[in-house]
């Protein structure tokens, strides 16, 4: 059971990419097909890269982006960096206070 106040880890995406690579190996259409991945500390790990060759499978790593041009990610600097001067409240309140703070309409 992965434990969310702890983050992802590599164990934690480990297991999901084996996971995805046991799906995809009943597809013989996905035979050396390549995984995408972002440029998270877990995904840049060697033994991923190596897991991921043992399963011949190839890695295609995306461009790093700049988080002012995503949209999604100033979202969630926002709400991070706003929630940490609060304390924890009930889902209502909180749902108030962040229409309070013009973060989510």
């Amino acid at each position: 059971m992965i434990d969310p106040s702890k983050g992802t880890v590599t164990g934690h995406y480990k297991q999901f990419l084996l996971n995805v690579m046991d799906v995809l190996d009943n597809n013989s259409l996905m035979s050396n097909s390549y995984l995408i991945m972002d440029n998270a500390n877990s995904q840049k790990n060697p033994s991923i890269s190596r897991i991921i060759s043992y399963r011949e499978y190839r890695i295609l790593f995306l461009a790093p982006f700049f988080q002012e041009l995503n949209q999604i990610e100033q979202f969630w600097h926002q709400l991070k960096s706003k929630a940490k001067e609060k304390i924890i409240l009930p889902k209502k309140q909180f749902k108030q206070e962040l229409q309070r703070l013009q973060i989510w309409q």
